[in-house]
């Protein structure tokens, strides 16, 4: 209990300084706080403290609970009122002598006792004036004089953090997508405005919640959580959800954050917003959010401002600037830029584990484990299988095994004459029950990007890896070194589920966005758009839904925001589709194949464009007796040296020539109709289809058949009706159901509608 004795010293000292209002007397003396609070470190009665010198303020303040800390003299209880500079009651309790030591330099300040301020003392000019301080802000120090009039120097400090756990009051459970305010309980602090500053492991939870200025009264205050996962969030009562604390960040009054009042500005340190839960109009937004310091943002310029102060690194500025240098528009630029660093988490290098259940991808029944000797191997091959797994081990995507299973080590030859790390799984493919999950058809595929005119093109860092795997496929997977014995805990690659079971994960995570405006062949993800707007919106839903289930992007196969895109071997822009350049180059520049298995390479990656060039079959004829069609065949003689006959060689040619043509065809489109136009020859068929654009007729696809020997022996009417209908057949997807004309330069065909009868075939 405060005593009250009579003090004369205590009631003379403060003249001017507070003034105690009556009932209906708004009037007060007026403290005008410090714009820049600075600190220093002080022993107020022998005790080791930080003090706030406020050069705005007009009288000195210490802290009732500050107080309960340190021995002082008699305190004289009053009740007076003031304000602060944003009209904020200050409430006054009473006065009190107090002894400060700076530097061995001994001062006495008589101060007012108030129970609402964010510090444990404040000193203003009653202690600055008769002291004669002087403040230097630019050098971070101040003067004071000693006994002998020297002045001595005094460096500001950085403030002190005091922390206090804040827990849950109740059991509470959060229901998914929503935000809630639970109760929070502080164990010191009663009637004061303190900074909450939330626990980190909740993000990786997907539990946001944001730093807020809250009121603790009777030891509670509220906070919101934000449960931004699929499924419902269980918090226990007595569950540690962040801390409370004394920030330097803060006025060192209570304050309200209103349109009337605005905060004073502060030389702070850190950007973070400091919000007030009670203010419904200053909610933060889910997408402001900085995955690196895992803090809320209330606006998406703030969120901008302070990763450019802190935490843009220069590796991810450079990955921003690499992914959006070829938009020249600056406000396009600033738009998908900041999409890209509020995800920037995507491009983030270490490993991560989707948010999924694990997988079962190798069911092999009954069988009994499987054990393959490992390949011999050169020294300078061990250390690469060392190294290799050792990093696999750090990462977390192998662990030791005591599996019976085993398949060996291979290590493939890259384009850049590494090595590549892979394990031979085809003794454990050949027993694995197949996964009959479809992958989208590539064709179907290009025929959604008919109207597109903005591409993001995405792929999967180690996308395979990205993948838990079960505890019951883990043992199938192992393998061996010759230091220990190994088995995967992500899905490995090589083992024939794996593009099924990834299929199926990237369509249930797509969920309703595939085949509108999002689809992935496997890793290969591709956003499409008809406009710039449209464009921002989808991707920032997909890298929402990409980031919410942790996967991790590679960004130098990644491609954002543009107009002309390569995706699975082929360019495409404006409704247009083209072999890609790149894949073009490589087979001009391949050499007259010297084996067969040079010439079925080629003739293999040829045909991947057939539909962009005319009569393939009759071109390609002479090469093909080099693709074998039996496991015999590919097991015999693909290695033997072989000279090309004349026709085999201008066969060759003629491929080539034909890719360094411009092979541009256009994506169809149901708005406009379609002309398919066939020939048959003593050879085979061929058929073109069109369609009717408003400056001519643009091509779709060509298809061509060669004849077996029973078709040669046919009617030329017959193998001209063949032609038609092999192209119905092929092209039975964009036909089907529509009008379309069909040219032929056979004109008895034309009989065919008016006979009353045909023979069978």
């Amino acid at each position: 209990m405060w005593s009250k004795p009579h003090h004369p010293r205590l009631s003379s000292a403060v003249k001017f300084s507070i003034s105690e209002a009556q009932d209906g007397d708004d009037s007060g003396n007026f403290i005008k706080p410090s714009t820049s609070p600075v600190y220093i470190k002080t022993l107020v009665n022998n005790q080791p403290t930080q003090a706030i010198i406020d050069t705005g303020s007009a009288i000195s303040i210490v802290h009732s609970h500050f107080l309960q800390t340190i021995r002082h003299k008699t305190f004289i209880s009053t009740s007076h009122k003031c304000q602060t500079a944003n009209s904020t009651p200050l409430d006054i309790i009473g006065q009190i002598e107090l002894e400060l030591k700076i530097s061995n330099i001994k001062t006495t300040i008589i101060t007012h006792v108030a129970t609402n301020l964010i510090t444990p003392i404040l000193l203003g000019n009653d202690w600055i004036n008769p002291n004669r301080i002087h403040l230097f802000g630019d050098e971070q120090r101040l003067t004071i004089p000693d006994r002998h009039n020297q002045r001595i120097s005094i460096p500001y400090v950085e403030p002190n953090n005091v922390n206090y756990p804040a827990t849950s009051v109740n059991q509470i459970t959060l229901a998914p997508h929503s935000q809630t305010l639970i109760d929070v309980k502080c164990p010191l602090y009663r009637g004061e405005d303190l900074l909450f500053e939330p626990d980190a492991n909740y993000a990786s939870k997907l539990i946001f919640i944001p730093y807020s200025l809250v009121n603790v009264e009777g030891n509670q205050s509220k906070i919101l959580l934000i449960n931004a996962h699929n499924n419902e969030h269980t918090i226990s009562k007595n569950t540690r959800i962040g801390t409370f604390s004394q920030h330097s960040t803060l006025s060192i009054f209570t304050t309200n954050m209103t349109n009337d009042h605005q905060p004073p500005n502060r030389n702070t340190r850190t950007t973070r917003a400091v919000l007030n839960t009670t203010d419904n109009s200053r909610k933060p937004q889910p997408n402001n959010f900085c995955d690196e310091c895992e803090e809320y943002f209330l606006s998406g310029n703030d969120l901008q401002k302070h990763l450019r102060a802190n935490c843009y690194s220069d590796q991810m500025r450079q990955r921003i600037i690499e992914l959006t240098k070829h938009i020249h528009d600056p406000k396009h630029k600033a738009i998908i830029e900041e999409i890209l660093w509020r995800n920037k988490i995507l491009f983030d290098p270490t490993p991560s584990i989707i948010d999924i259940p694990p997988q079962s991808a190798i069911r092999t029944g009954d069988h009994p484990p499987i054990y393959s000797k490992q390949y011999s191997a050169s020294s300078r091959d061990q250390q690469i299988k060392t190294e290799e797994t050792q990093k696999l081990l750090e990462r977390g995507q192998i662990e030791e095994s005591t599996s019976p299973w085993s398949s060996p080590v291979v290590l493939v030859k890259k384009k850049d004459k590494t090595m590549r790390f892979c394990i031979d799984y085809r003794r454990l493919n050949a027993i694995t029950i197949k996964d009959a999950f479809p992958l989208p058809r590539i064709d179907e595929i290009f025929d959604q990007l008919t109207d597109a005119k903005y591409y993001t093109k995405f792929d999967f860092k180690s996308g395979y890896f990205q993948v838990p795997l079960s505890k019951e496929d883990r043992p199938k997977t192992a393998f061996s070194t010759r230091d220990n014995h190994y088995q995967f805990t992500v899905l490995p690659q090589g083992i024939t589920n794996g593009p099924a079971t990834f299929q199926r994960i990237i369509n249930h995570i797509l969920g309703p966005t595939r085949w509108k405006y999002a689809l992935a062949y496997i890793d290969d993800v591709i956003i499409y758009s008809t406009t710039f707007n449209e464009h921002v919106t989808h991707l920032n839903e997909i890298c929402q839904i990409l980031r919410n289930a942790r996967f991790r992007l590679n960004p130098e196969k990644c491609e954002v925001a543009r107009t002309q895109t390569d995706y699975l071997g082929h360019s495409i822009k404006n409704g247009e589709i083209r072999p890609c350049p790149t894949n073009i180059h490589g087979l001009l520049n391949t050499k007259v194949p010297e084996t067969p298995d040079e010439a079925c390479k080629f003739v293999k990656a040829a045909e991947y464009y057939r539909k962009f060039i005319p009569n393939f079959s009759q071109v390609a004829e002479p090469l093909r007796k080099f693709v074998p069609t039996t496991r015999t065949q590919q097991k015999k003689g693909q290695k033997t040296k072989i000279n090309l006959s004349q026709e085999e060689t201008e066969a060759f040619i003629r491929l080539k020539e034909f890719l360094t043509t411009d092979l541009v065809l256009r994506l169809p489109n149901n708005r406009y109709p379609f002309i398919v136009q066939t020939d048959a020859s003593d050879e085979g068929i061929g058929a073109v289809l069109l369609q009717v654009y408003p400056e001519g007729n643009r091509p779709v696809a060509y298809i061509s058949k060669k004849f077996t020997l029973a078709q040669r022996r046919w009617s030329p009417m017959e193998q001209e009706c063949y032609a038609f209908i092999h192209s119905l057949d092929k092209w039975h997807n964009h036909l089907s159901g529509t009008k379309f004309t069909w040219e032929t330069d056979h004109k008895a065909l034309t009989q065919l509608n008016k006979k009353a009868q045909i023979n069978k075939r």
